[in-house]
C-alpha cells in the first residue's frame, strides 16, 4: 500500500498521465496501468501520443500476451475513457490491430 501511495505522489509531481501510463504498459505492469488510468480518469487525453505517434492502445497492442485477462481489462478501461482502436500512429500509419498481429504468436 505504501508503494502505491508513493507512486501516486510521484505521478502527481510529473503532471503527465501519458508518460506514467506508457511506462506501466511497456513494463507490463497492467494492474498499475489500470489503477493509474482510473486515478487520472477523464483528465487523461485519449489522443496523447509518444514520439512515434502511438497512443496507449498502440503500446498495449505491442506488449506480448503475458497477462491476457489484465490486458483485456486495461483495454476495456481505455475504451470506457474513449481511447480509439482505429487511430493510426504517425510513424508507420498502423492501427493497434496491426501491432497486435505482429506481436501475437500463433
Amino acid at each position: 500500500m505504501a508503494g502505491r501511495v508513493f507512486c501516486f505522489k510521484l505521478v502527481d509531481q510529473i503532471k503527465e498521465p501519458y508518460i506514467s501510463l506508457e511506462a506501466a504498459t511497456t513494463l507490463r505492469k497492467f494492474n498499475l496501468a489500470i489503477t493509474l488510468l482510473l486515478k487520472f480518469g477523464r483528465t487523461t487525453n485519449p489522443t496523447d501520443i509518444n514520439e512515434d505517434g502511438q497512443t496507449l492502445v498502440h503500446r498495449l497492442a505491442l506488449t506480448p500476451n503475458t497477462e491476457l485477462p489484465l490486458q483485456i481489462r486495461f483495454l476495456r478501461t481505455m475504451i470506457k475513457y474513449k481511447f480509439s482502436l482505429t487511430d493510426e500512429d504517425k510513424k508507420y500509419r498502423c492501427v493497434p490491430l496491426h501491432y497486435s498481429c505482429f506481436v501475437t504468436e500463433v
